[in-house]
């Protein structure tokens, strides 16, 4: 881009380092300011049983899928498939971050997997799932994971 710019104008050697740091600081803050893709073909559910607004401390975010499909919201690892009562939790660890997805009817991959986002991980036949995210270990809030989701 600095390079660009210099062919456009005639910049100074300062004015690239400046133009240089700028465009490697957004680079930054573009990389630590994750979003995390929709994991369902449908909508997020806001009111969280009062989560927003009301003092509780919920530490899930809901979603409802259209057509029962669930899609990683991030690239990642597989760092552990678990079942309970025939219900799957699915954990995915990227970066700082690992999302668990609650609930589903059946999994689609494996401890170890390499997952790209939107990949297909898994299938409810409730339309309902519950995802939490943590980040350095320390789970996020239903608010915290609305601010990173982005289901549009």
């Amino acid at each position: 881009m600095a390079a660009i710019l210099n062919g456009m104008y005639k910049l100074t050697k300062f004015h690239l380092v400046v133009v240089s740091l700028i465009l490697f600081e957004t680079s930054l803050y573009a990389q630590s300011s994750a979003k995390f893709h929709c994991p369902v073909n449908g909508t997020v559910r806001r009111n969280l049983d009062g989560a927003e607004g009301s003092g509780n401390d919920i530490k899930a975010l809901r979603f409802y899928s259209n057509d029962g499909n669930i899609f990683s919201c991030s690239d990642g690892v597989v760092t552990a498939v678990d079942t309970s009562r025939n219900r799957f939790a699915i954990f995915i660890k990227w970066r700082k971050y690992e999302i668990s997805y609650h609930d589903l009817d059946s999994s689609h991959v494996q401890i170890g997997d390499k997952i790209k986002t939107r990949d297909l991980i898994g299938r409810i036949d409730y339309p309902e799932l519950m995802i939490i995210v943590s980040k350095n270990d320390k789970i996020l809030s239903a608010k915290e994971i609305y601010s990173l989701v982005s289901c549009n």
